[in-house]
């Protein structure tokens, strides 16, 4: 994350076409991690699918109704810039 969001934990020469990289960032969506990885072949997943699922894990646990992943997912993107600020 800022501001270094330009480092990364693995150096591509360790990346693979058959590998499943997943970054636990969320901002920026695209890490150097999940740009590197994703121009060698590999499937990416960003931290901001780890950050939905444990609210949307919280949210079952305390309401006992089975979460809206969808409006979730579109309220984590509309509001990156301010989730970030915090």
């Amino acid at each position: 994350m800022e501001p270094n969001s330009n480092l990364t934990p693995v150096s591509q020469k360790y990346l693979l076409k058959n590998q499943i990289v997943f970054d636990f960032i969320y901002n920026p969506l695209e890490t150097r991690l999940l740009r590197e990885a994703r121009e060698v072949g590999a499937k990416t997943i960003s931290g901001l699918e780890m950050l939905l699922y444990q609210g949307a894990k919280q949210f079952e646990y305390y309401t006992g109704r089975i979460a809206p992943l969808e409006a979730m997912r579109n309220g984590l993107m509309s509001n990156l810039d301010k989730l970030c600020k915090i």
